[in-house]
C-alpha cells in the first residue's frame, strides 16, 4: 500500500482548499500509524473541502489499510473523480475493488494507473493478479513479465508468473520461474509447494516430494503442502504414508474438502471401504455442490445410488481447469480419438437434406466443429463451460454459440436440427433417457444423434450403467454404459440404431492402456 501523496492535485477551478499545514498534519498522523486520528481529520477535511481530492484520498487509503473495504470504496471513488490522473490512487481503488470481488472494475482501475504511469510496477503486478482471477492467464503473463522487466528482483512476480505458466501447462517455464523466485528468497514455503506441483505434473515424483518436504520444513502447519505430499506419495504407491499426510492436513484444516476426497481415494485403494465412505461423506458435507465427484465414488462403493449425471459443479471445475490447455494437449496428443470418431461417424451417414443444420452439443473448444464444418449449412455449439466456449469462439467455425446445459437447451430450443454431435459429452450422463428424449425433440424426422460413451463390459448384476471403473475417469465424472442399455434406451426414445461400434476412445496417461468406447449413430424415426 502506498501512502497518499501530499501533492494538492487539484481539480481545475477549485478555489477552497486545505492549507499546506493541514495536509502536512494529516500526513504526519498517517505516517505514524495513527489511523483513527487520520480518519477523523480526513473526514473533517472532506466536509470542509468536498471538491478537494486529498481528504477523500487520505480517508479511503486509511480505511483500506484497516480492512474496512466497503467503507473505503466511496472515498476512493470520489477521489478518483476529482483527480486529474493519480496512478497511486487508481491502484488503491483497484485494490479495494479486488477485495470486494469486483474484478472487471478493478482491472479498469489498474489499467488507468498504468496509463498514467507506465512504469508503475505494483500496478502491473496487481493487474496480472486480477487477470489471473478473471481466467485470462495469457494476459496475466504479459503483466507479470512487464513488472519483472521493470524490476528483475520482484520475487512475488516470479511466483505469480510461475502459477500462470503452470495453468497454461507450460510446466518447464513454470519450474524455471519458481526456481528464480527461490534463488532470490529460498525461505518461501508457498513457492516450494507450487514448484512441487509443477514437478508432480511433470511426473518427476522424487523431486516433487523433496519440494513438498522443504515447504513443510519451512512451515510445518502448511495444510495444502501436507495434502499435496499425500497426492505425491499416493502416486508413488506409498499408500500408508499418503494416508498419514492427508490426515495431518485434516488435523490442521478439518474443513479441507479436497483432503477428505483424496483420503477417501487412498483408503479405497487400500480396501478400507468403510473408512473411504466416511471420507467421501465428509467431503460432501463441506462441499454439497460436489465439485470433486464424491457422490460418484460413493456410488462406485455401492453405498449410494448412481447419480443421474455428474454434478454441474464437478464438470464446470474440471473443464475450467482444462480449457486453457485443451487444444494444445489435443494437438500434441495423438492418443485421443473421440472428436475424430464422431466426425467420421457423421460423415458416413446419408441424409435427405444434403447440407445439414448441426448442433454440436457439449462442443467444448470446437474440436468436432472443425471436422464437420464443411457438412453444415448451419453449425451451432452449446456447452456449459464459459471457459471452453471462449476458445471455441476464437475459432470462428460456429454460426451461433450458446452457454447452457445441453439437455435443457435441446428441450427448449425452438430450432430443430438434422444432426446432433456429442463427443465425450454423454460420458457424464448416467441415465441417458432424458438426454435422448431431449435430442429427439430437437431433431427433425430422420435426424441423427452421433456420440461416444465409455464401454461397460462388466454388466455388473445386469447394470447397464456403472460409474467408470477406471480411477481417473471416475474422478472426472464419467460413467460407462453397456451395449444393451444404449440400444434399449434409444429405441424407447424413438430412435433406431444405425451404428454401434467398439473403438479406442483414448489411451490412459498413467499406463498407456486403451480406453474403449462405443461410437453410436441413432436415427430419429419419422412421426
Amino acid at each position: 500500500m502506498i501512502i497518499p501523496s501530499s501533492q494538492p492535485n487539484l481539480q481545475s477551478g477549485v478555489v477552497n482548499e486545505p492549507s499546506p499545514q493541514e495536509i502536512d498534519a494529516l500526513l504526519a498522523l498517517f505516517k505514524q500509524g495513527r489511523y483513527t486520528e487520520t480518519e477523523t481529520l480526513a473526514r473533517k477535511m472532506t466536509e470542509r473541502f468536498s471538491r478537494h481530492v486529498f481528504g477523500w484520498k487520505a480517508m479511503g487509503t486509511v480505511l483500506l489499510l484497516q480492512g474496512r473495504i466497503e467503507e473505503a470504496l466511496l472515498p476512493l471513488q470520489k477521489a478518483s473523480e476529482l483527480s486529474q490522473g493519480d496512478a497511486q490512487l487508481y491502484n488503491n481503488l483497484g485494490n479495494a475493488l479486488v477485495k470486494l470481488d469486483r474484478l472487471p472494475e478493478a482491472e479498469a482501475s489498474y489499467r488507468k494507473a498504468i496509463a498514467v504511469n507506465p512504469d508503475f510496477i505494483e500496478a502491473h503486478h496487481n493487474l496480472g493478479n486480477t487477470l489471473a482471477r478473471l481466467d485470462q492467464p495469457s494476459e496475466a503473463e504479459k503483466c507479470y513479465r512487464q513488472a519483472l522487466k521493470l524490476d528483475p528482483g520482484f520475487v512475488e512476480a516470479y511466483h505469480r508468473l510461475g502459477n500462470t505458466l503452470a495453468k497454461l501447462d507450460r510446466l518447464p517455464e513454470a519450474e524455471a520461474s519458481y526456481r528464480r523466485a527461490l534463488e532470490l528468497r529460498p525461505d518461501l514455503a508457498e513457492v516450494h509447494n507450487n514448484l512441487g506441483n509443477a514437478l508432480q505434473k511433470l511426473t518427476r515424483l522424487n523431486e516433487a516430494e523433496a519440494s513438498y518436504r522443504r515447504a513443510l520444513e519451512l512451515n510445518p502447519d502448511f495444510a495444502r503442502a501436507h495434502r499435496n505430499l499425500g497426492v505425491n506419495l499416493n502416486d508413488q504407491g506409498r499408500l500408508a504414508e499418503a494416508e498419514a499426510s492427508y490426515r495431518r492436513a485434516l488435523q490442521l484444516d478439518p474443513d479441507f474438502a479436497e483432503a477428505h476426497f483424496n483420503l477417501g481415494n487412498t483408503l479405497k485403494k487400500q480396501g478400507n471401504f468403510e473408512a473411504a465412505t466416511a471420507s467421501f461423506r465428509s467431503c460432501l458435507e463441506i462441499d454439497p455442490k460436489d465439485h470433486r465427484g464424491a457422490r460418484l465414488l460413493l456410488a462406485s462403493l455401492g453405498v449410494e445410488p448412481i447419480p443421474l449425471r455428474a454434478s454441474e459443479a464437478l464438470l464446470e471445475a474440471f473443464y475450467t481447469m482444462k480449457a486453457a490447455v485443451w487444444d494444445k494437449n489435443l494437438g500434441h496428443n495423438q492418443t485421443y480419438y473421440g472428436a475424430r470418431l464422431v466426425a467420421q461417424a457423421l460423415q458416413s451417414q446419408s441424409h435427405q437434406s444434403g447440407k445439414l443444420d448441426i448442433l454440436d452439443a457439449g462442443c467444448g473448444t470446437g474440436q468436432v466443429g472443425l471436422l464437420i464444418r464443411d457438412l453444415a449449412s448451419r453449425l451451432d455449439g452449446v456447452d456449459m463451460s464459459s471457459s471452453m466456449l471462449e476458445s471455441a469462439r476464437k475459432k470462428e467455425i460456429y454460426d451461433n454459440i450458446f452457454l447452457s446445459d445441453l439437455e435443457s437447451f435441446m428441450e427448449n430450443n425452438p430450432h430443430q436440427y438434422d444432426a446432433i454431435t456429442c463427443a465425450a459429452t454423454l460420458i457424464h450422463f448416467g441415465d441417458l433417457s432424458p438426454v435422448f428424449n431431449a435430442a429427439s425433440a430437437c431433431l427433425r424426422d430422420d435426424g441423427l444423434l452421433v456420440f461416444t460413451v465409455f464401454q461397460n463390459d462388466s454388466d455388473q448384476d445386469g447394470q447397464g450403467v456403472i460409474v467408470s471403473q477406471i480411477d481417473g475417469l471416475a474422478k472426472s465424472g464419467c460413467y460407462a454404459h453397456s451395449r444393451d442399455y444404449v440400444i434399449s434406451t434409444a429405441e424407447t426414445a424413438g430412435f433406431i440404431v444405425e451404428i454401434l461400434n467398439t473403438e479406442i476412445h483414448e489411451y490412459r496417461q498413467d499406463n498407456g492402456l486403451p480406453i474403449m468406447c462405443f461410437v453410436v449413430v441413432l436415427r430419429r424415426l419419422s412421426a
